[in-house]
């Protein structure tokens, strides 16, 4: 029974042992510079509107790629590492990690850095882009819409800026219930139907569907004052 736990507790230490040969072998230090120039770049960002999940997990998907690279380095110049003082102390000439580990390591993590950039970061700025595009284009043209017209178009573009203003212009003349009846979901017929027709991809409906959420809580306090 001692032999077994002396083993179990041998096999934890050498588990987190090669788990922290792993760690040096993405070079933390060049990590913790690739995720502080993330950041001081959000936080000097001229937008407002962060997505800041989005933002965590693309410097998180940063600090992969760059312990990737650091991996892949390691791998690469292993022998030249063995050679010189200030190198032969690494994981692979330690023979903490062998050569293919340390391959496959760094591989899986380029990947996983790629797909995260390419989602949480590219994928998502396009969608951005294009409904800020979208919402600096279409102020001008709501306000010289009927009040109803203005509603609808709130909701089939996914934007938010003006919505509460406009809303707040439709309860001078229209109960809530009326609003949330005619005007918004007239507005979400037309994205299920160009959703339908495939002229509107997923993350746009999403954004019509936050939108409606945003204007019918905006709507249910008067709801409850002018109909309860």
């Amino acid at each position: 029974m001692l032999n077994t736990n002396t083993k179990t507790r041998e096999y934890k230490i050498a588990n987190i042992a090669y788990l922290k040969a792993l760690y040096d072998l993405m070079k933390p230090r060049v990590m913790s510079l690739a995720i502080f120039t993330c950041v001081v770049g959000f936080l000097i960002t001229p937008f407002k509107n962060i997505d800041y999940l989005n933002a965590i997990l693309s410097i998180m998907a940063v600090a992969l790629g760059s312990g990737a690279a650091g991996a892949l380095n390691c791998w690469y110049e292993a022998d030249v590492d063995s050679l010189m003082s200030r190198t032969c102390l690494r994981p692979i000439p330690t023979g903490k990690v062998n050569r293919e580990h340390a391959l496959l390591f760094g591989t899986v993590l380029s990947i996983i850095s790629v797909a995260g950039l390419y989602y949480f970061s590219n994928l998502t700025s396009i969608f951005s882009d294009q409904s800020l595009q979208s919402s600096t284009s279409n102020v001008d043209t709501l306000s010289n819409l009927p009040i109803n017209e203005r509603l609808k178009q709130h909701i089939i573009d996914g934007e938010r800026i003006g919505l509460e203003d406009h809303l707040q212009d439709a309860l001078k003349e229209y109960k809530p219930l009326h609003i949330i009846n005619n005007f918004l979901l007239d507005g979400m017929k037309v994205v299920g139907e160009l959703f339908g027709s495939g002229r509107m991809q997923l993350p746009f409906v999403l954004q019509s569907a936050e939108t409606m959420k945003h204007a019918v809580s905006f709507l249910e306090p008067y709801m409850e004052k002018i109909e309860g």
